[in-house]
């Protein structure tokens, strides 16, 4: 099951790459943006608390779906704001160094954490223990999870 986890989130990303510049184009770059961020953060969110697989591999397809749609609104962004070549081919390295890195180093940490399953249940614990925190300082009455 972790293998179909991580292919439904590879093959959304591939399946809607083309789509998501289109979206943009007819929706506006920055509206668009926003709401795939947070729709992504949303199923990051439902991924990191997930309790079954099968919500687990669902999270992961969301977050493909909306990473396919959120890379051509960001590479948009990035061609509109700078116009000058020069300033252009420095924020595309950038960029392109960033996405890269981030792409490699987030393949490795998935393989170490998903190859130890001693560290899998300890994964939910930081996150858990935030929502505590920020519950008790919104002067929630309402007990935590995991209480």
């Amino acid at each position: 099951m972790r293998r179909a986890a991580s292919s439904s989130g590879r093959l959304a990303f591939g399946g809607l790459l083309l789509v998501g510049g289109r979206i943009s184009d007819l929706f506006g770059r920055n509206p668009t943006l926003i709401a795939r961020l947070i729709g992504f953060a949303a199923a990051s969110a439902v991924g990191g608390t997930a309790q079954r697989r099968e919500v687990l591999a669902g999270a992961r397809a969301l977050q493909g779906a909306f990473g396919a749609l959120l890379a051509p609104t960001a590479l948009s962004l990035l061609s509109t704001t700078f116009s000058d070549p020069g300033e252009r081919g420095k924020a595309f390295g950038i960029y392109r160094a960033v996405a890269g890195s981030g792409a490699a180093d987030g393949l490795l940490l998935v393989g170490v954490l998903t190859e130890y399953r001693a560290l899998q249940p300890r994964l939910s614990g930081p996150f858990r223990q935030g929502y505590e925190a920020w519950g008790r300082g919104r002067g929630s009455d309402r007990p935590g999870p995991g209480r």
